[in-house]
């Protein structure tokens, strides 16, 4: 049996790749992030169904890595920080291509003879010909610093393993959903999509609002809004299962070969075809694709979904002209297949998604008082009562809850940008809108590292009430933690 290395284990594609090869009987070293990293990689294996433990766990990161281990047969790095939002730039450079320039060393170091990388198809970036498994550099232009990092990335593994006579393999997946079943570990991209409709359809759909032309008909919600993109531009989704499946069964067959493989949908629908399947697994109709809303006024639900998806509006425009059959060749021989696409998968990630309520689902310790919200509530935002506290001279009622806190919400009043009152309380009562997040992401934005506005498109963090009013605040609040970022006293 052989011996793998893998980085991005908790990740969704390292997760399952490492269950098809746990379940082959081949033994794991795995690069787990702390604290508590052994509970971490146990809550996600328990999650998706593992039940072998040949495996080790080395808690670090890409940073802090173990001293070189001997007998290891190959490295699969699938760790990186997948952000769009420009103003997590250095993360994303600093783990993507510092980070994996490290490995590179700690594998050459190791004497580990093959290295397998989990790029993207999307380093293509807005390069207009075609694009296939030899393409690389032609100095194309990129959407976001995500997949110029990736690209530049690529290119280093090349250079170093040819370099240092490492065997190279590199994948490149599309946009990647749930598994064939509907199971997915997290909710980010193409999702956000599907979250935004699914928690518009259970507001609405027992709530008509003719004034607003919300009505039911014929058993569907009829939801008027317009989404700029491209109606017969391709979308690239694949299977999670897929993609795990054809990683595994490339590290097993060919560990010592060289080579470039894309994982893609055989035949990729285009924007319209799953807008339609969106709308029939949700129940919706109403729904429209146009290619351009500038100049055009915005309905309040429109206003809305573009919140949400605007990170990802480039994707809805033009994708990449692929060029692969190269790589389906190569895994119909090994019996590798892509499923098709069709309304049934939607309807299973939305299910699916709807019951994991998108990534959310309450931690299991409720009870436990949180040090960390009593002290930031209790002693460091009073100092900020009757001051100007937001710009844009906001005005509502809005709170925070902590998930692992079974305290209530803290609720902010603020009047004309003033905080004006500061409370602990049960009662939903009075609020525009409240925010609910885990205390780590909670205290990722409080200290001006994590993008309040991303943490909602990325999943982390969810808007009840009016989410609306609740995006236009979070872009005020970042402003504000930059400014005043939160520091637990040691």
């Amino acid at each position: 049996m052989a011996h793998f290395f893998i980085t991005g284990s908790t990740g969704q594609v390292g997760a399952f790749v490492a269950k098809e090869l746990l379940e082959k009987g081949h033994r794991l070293s795995l690069l787990v992030r702390g604290p508590k990293a052994q509970d971490r990689i146990q809550n996600v294996f328990n999650t998706i169904g593992v039940t072998s433990s040949n495996y080790e766990v080395w808690e670090g990161d890409l940073f802090s890595l173990p001293f070189p281990i001997n007998g290891i047969d190959c490295i699969l790095h699938s760790a990186a920080e997948l952000s769009f939002d420009p103003s997590q730039k250095e993360k994303v450079w600093h783990t993507n291509f510092e980070g994996t320039k490290n490995i590179l060393a700690w594998a050459h170091q190791s004497k580990i003879p093959s290295f397998h990388y989990v790029s993207t198809a999307y380093i293509a970036g807005n390069y207009e010909g075609t694009y296939n498994e030899e393409s690389l550099d032609f100095g194309q232009t990129f959407r976001n610093e995500y997949e110029k990092s990736k690209l530049f990335t690529e290119k280093m593994c090349r250079e170093f393993c040819q370099k240092q006579g490492i065997n190279l393999a590199v994948y490149r997946p599309g946009i990647i959903m749930g598994t064939s079943s509907g199971k997915s570990l997290h909710y980010q991209g193409y999702y956000i999509f599907l979250k935004v409709l699914s928690e518009l359809y259970e507001k609405y759909h027992t709530k008509e609002n003719p004034q607003e032309n919300i009505y039911c008909m014929e058993g569907k919600l009829h939801l008027p809004i317009r989404i700029e993109a491209n109606a017969q531009g391709k979308k690239h989704l694949v299977f999670l299962d897929y993609v795990a499946k054809a990683i595994s069964t490339i590290l097993l067959e060919a560990r010592t070969t060289s080579q470039t493989l894309y994982l893609l949908p055989t035949h990729p629908p285009t924007n319209q075809q799953t807008l339609e399947w969106v709308e029939k697994a949700l129940g919706l109709c109403g729904l429209s694709l146009v290619s351009s809303l500038e100049g055009k006024t915005l309905n309040r639900l429109e206003r809305l979904v573009h919140h949400y998806i605007h990170v990802y509006k480039n994707y809805l425009e033009k994708e990449p002209d692929f060029e692969y059959h190269k790589s389906v060749d190569t895994l119909s021989s090994l019996g590798v297949l892509c499923p098709s696409l069709d309304n049934a998968c939607f309807e299973r990630w939305i299910v699916y998604g709807k019951k994991d309520r998108w990534g959310r689902k309450e931690k299991e310790e409720k009870n436990k008082e949180i040090p960390l919200q009593n002290l930031y509530f209790q002693k460091f935002l009073p100092l900020f009562l009757d001051k100007p506290f937001l710009s844009g001279k906001v005005t509502c009622n809005f709170a925070v809850c902590l998930k692992e806190d079974s305290h209530g919400f803290w609720k902010l009043t603020l009047q004309q940008g003033i905080l004006k009152a500061l409370e602990s309380t049960k009662s939903q009562e009075g609020l525009d809108f409240w925010y609910t997040l885990s205390q780590e992401v909670f205290h990722e934005i409080i200290a001006g590292k994590l993008d309040p506005r991303y943490a909602f498109f990325s999943g982390k963090t969810d808007i009840l009430g009016d989410m609306e009013h609740g995006l236009k605040v979070a872009t005020v609040l970042r402003e504000f933690f930059q400014k005043n970022p939160w520091q637990q006293p040691s």
